[in-house]
């Protein structure tokens, strides 16, 4: 397999270990790559998503969307 940037092969290497690099300033939880730290770390920087009608708290928003659909009327009702 043919890389044409060196921060892939970093990246890839990291995957396939045990190593976490990227350890988050606020909890006791480390990471292999950076995306998955920044992703992490909203939810200590007030970034999350939150949802309007229960205030659950997430990281991204396709999750958001995902956990709205309870609140919706037709997942409480029983199929006739």
């Amino acid at each position: 397999m043919r890389f044409t940037h060196s921060s892939k092969v970093r990246t890839l290497q990291l995957v396939h270990t045990e190593k976490r690099p990227f350890k988050c300033s606020d909890v006791e939880k480390c990471f292999k790559i950076t995306k998955d730290l920044l992703t992490h770390q909203r939810i200590h920087t007030g970034e999350p998503f939150t949802c309007p009608k229960c205030a659950k708290r997430f990281t991204n928003l396709s999750n958001l969307l995902r956990h709205q659909r309870v609140h919706k009327a037709k997942y409480f009702t029983k199929p006739e």
